[in-house]
């Protein structure tokens, strides 16, 4: 028995010792892969679900958005209550979430949303307040005031932002003008999925030894031509 965080007991899996680190990496390996091919799922049902709906693809694609923002948005609170009951349990709920998951549709100028960022608004200037002022902060704020770090969280952001652009067009296009079948386009999204794993391997050790920056702007340059 081990004494987790919040004085919580836990288990090692069975064999104990090293053997434990590679129950934990199962664990976790196969949640992110069920997490990837739920939303690559999604982006092959855009087409579809607009077509039914009879919206545009601009509002449909908040089904996307709306996973994205509840997936970050609950991202430190739920590494926080994780630290206090425990992080068996919270990675128990968030599969059991994922499982039960409805997509949302809202529209971008719709009264429900405009009322929705103005919460969003108030609510993270809120958090910065106090987050500025409590002794132990989910998020250290000024770490913003190091310009690397503010510089590599926007590349970060720039770089989700053109991944999420090209998995959204890319299903309808193949799709709706090559005609190509459902099962097929998700195979396809969910081989670029596995190749950035494999790439994030290779790149991640070389990096350690060559520096970030060349592989970062030729990750950059690659995105750019694809």
């Amino acid at each position: 028995m081990l004494r987790g965080p919040g004085g919580f007991s836990r288990r090692r899996a069975p064999g104990g010792g090293d053997n434990y680190k590679w129950w934990a990496f199962s664990a976790i390996g196969i949640s992110f892969v069920t997490q990837v091919m739920s939303i690559s799922m999604v982006f092959v049902a855009l087409a579809a679900i607009a077509d039914d709906f009879g919206v545009t693809l601009g509002e449909v694609s908040w089904v996307v958005i709306a996973q994205a923002l509840t997936i970050s948005a609950l991202m430190m609170p739920m590494g926080r209550l994780a630290d206090i009951v425990g992080r068996r349990r919270i990675h128990l709920l968030g599969l059991l979430v994922l499982t039960i998951n409805n997509p949302l549709r809202l529209g971008w100028t719709s009264p429900p949303m405009l009322a929705g960022l103005a919460v969003v608004v108030l609510l993270f200037a809120a958090f910065a307040r106090r987050e500025l002022r409590t002794e132990a902060p989910m998020l250290e704020l000024r770490l913003f005031d190091n310009p690397v770090f503010s510089m590599a969280v926007l590349a970060r952001l720039a770089g989700f932002m053109s991944m999420t652009v090209s998995r959204f067009l890319v299903p309808i296009y193949l799709l709706s003008v090559r005609e190509l079948e459902e099962a097929a386009v998700g195979g396809l999204i969910f081989l670029t999925s596995l190749g950035m794993g494999i790439a994030a391997q290779g790149s991640g050790r070389l990096s350690d030894r060559f520096g970030t920056r060349p592989f970062a702007v030729a990750g950059f340059a690659v995105a750019l031509i694809v």
